[in-house]
């Protein structure tokens, strides 16, 4: 939405901190584990981005040339659980919905520590820029 210049549709409240990951970052961190097997069998947090909501839309509205101060607006929650049964995307994210009411952020520390030289996440506004690149290019935006 904030792509074509339109207010984002948001859960919850956004200025709570959320992980943020880079696709490409997950896909890198999950071959270095593939290829490490000292690494196989326990869990790692991939390295992501603890900011608020707020905070990536602004970067996302900034690097799609559209203004700093994204619009978004908020789906109230008792609108979001009366509708789900009839509209499945909201039906899919009631399981989501403890990442709305406090911040949800990840320690990656220890996977970092492993794989220093893989200098994961990669930059924000970097990512935000290629994520808004590839998807004016996939959609002709």
């Amino acid at each position: 939405s904030l792509i074509k210049g339109k207010p984002a549709e948001v859960y919850g409240n956004i200025k709570l901190l959320h992980a943020y990951t880079y696709i490409p970052d997950c896909a890198t961190a999950m071959v270095a584990i593939a290829k490490d097997e000292e690494s196989w069998g326990r869990v790692w947090n991939v390295p992501s981005h603890n900011i608020s909501t707020e905070e990536i839309l602004n970067k996302i509205s900034a690097a799609a040339g559209g203004p700093k101060a994204a619009k978004s607006k908020r789906i109230p929650e008792v609108l979001r659980i009366l509708l789900s049964p009839f509209i499945r995307p909201l039906y899919e994210t009631n399981e989501m919905r403890f990442q709305w009411k406090s911040d949800y952020v990840v320690d990656s520390s220890d996977f970092q520590g492993r794989f220093p030289e893989l200098n994961l996440p990669t930059n924000i506004d970097d990512s935000i820029k290629a994520t808004v690149t590839w998807y004016k290019t996939v959609y002709n935006s």
